[in-house]
């Protein structure tokens, strides 16, 4: 939680000092927090196989899977996205959701 919540207080931060072209910004200043997050949050789906924690498996590797599809096979790649208003927004629900 600790990751996301740096996450998310950059991106308010940026929201509240720049409200109308925040999103430039954005990716540039979390993309290293976010891959290092999402890289970490595979520890979600690997505690519950080594029954560290009592909880299922599949809902949180399809979670785990499914935003390290997007950000590493979708985002990452494709530069036209990077400055977009939506992936700013993506990134601040991913990280309000982990944080909450």
């Amino acid at each position: 939680a600790v990751c996301f919540s740096i996450i998310t207080a950059i991106i308010l931060n940026q929201i509240i000092t720049n409200p109308y072209d925040f999103h430039i910004t954005t990716y540039s200043t979390t993309i290293t927090y976010m891959k290092f997050c999402q890289l970490l949050a595979v520890l979600e789906v690997i505690h519950p196989l080594l029954g560290i924690v009592k909880s299922g498996i599949l809902t949180p590797f399809m979670q785990v899977f499914g935003r390290n599809v997007v950000l590493f096979l979708v985002i990452l790649p494709e530069e036209r996205l990077h400055d977009e208003k939506s992936i700013a927004l993506l990134f601040l629900t991913w990280s309000i959701i982990e944080v909450v």
